[in-house]
């Protein structure tokens, strides 16, 4: 089942694993493939794979839920997690957390 959000460009998506949220398939800011997901994990230095309480704050929400958990390469999220991995071009920035 879909639904769209009211005044939103999000989706909602009930798949057996909960409701995915996302972008509309025909938004042109919709990260599409693995590789813009790596730049824009490297241009937020951290991106949490699934929605958590910071508003746009993760992948799930930049990518259509359409495709989560069907084993596509080219549009599964899911999948790209390991393609990710697999690349080493991830650059993790965590700030420093010291005590002087």
């Amino acid at each position: 089942m879909i639904n769209r959000l009211k005044g939103e460009k999000i989706w909602r998506v009930n798949r057996a694993h909960g409701i995915m949220q996302g972008m509309d398939w025909d938004n042109l800011r919709r990260i599409k493939t693995y590789r813009e997901l790596i730049s824009f994990i490297n241009e937020t230095g951290f991106l949490p794979l699934f929605k958590n309480e910071i508003e746009r704050f993760s992948a799930e929400e930049h990518v259509s839920p359409l495709y989560w958990w069907t084993g596509e390469q080219k549009q599964d999220p899911w999948v790209w997690r390991e393609l990710i991995a697999g690349t080493g071009e991830v650059r993790l920035h965590f700030p420093c957390i010291c005590s002087k």
